[in-house]
């Protein structure tokens, strides 16, 4: 399947995810994420479908956050006046996403282990 066509897939995906948002109080980005992972799932899409545009738009992601990088830039009068809260919440939100992911794994690493032990 050529690039374009995987391009046509994800934006059809995003264009029904905008009007799923107007009937759902959910924003569209998160709309259009949850059906193509439905749609993986229910093997409407294939890996083959969408491996090109995967791997172009892994290829050139840091391209995709450089508008958002300088635009910090035109905030850093704020930035400085919170600093040190902002600092606080990066580093909490940091630990917690660290022991929530570790708790994750230890979990799912047993899960899999009964029911291999199951087996």
């Amino acid at each position: 399947m050529s690039l374009l066509w995987q391009i046509g897939l994800l934006l059809g995906a995003c264009l029904a995810g905008q009007v799923l948002a107007l009937l759902l109080p959910l924003p569209a980005s998160v709309l259009a994420m949850l059906l193509v992972l439905l749609f993986l799932c229910m093997g409407l899409f294939k890996h083959h479908h969408l491996d090109k545009v995967e791997h172009f738009l892994m290829q050139n992601m840091a391209f995709f956050f450089v508008p958002a990088c300088v635009n910090v830039f035109s905030y850093l009068d704020v930035i400085g006046k919170n600093f040190v809260a902002i600092f606080v919440i990066s580093i909490v939100s940091t630990v917690v996403t660290f022991v929530v992911t570790a708790l994750t794994v230890r979990g799912l690493t047993k899960l899999v282990q009964k029911e291999r032990a199951k087996k």
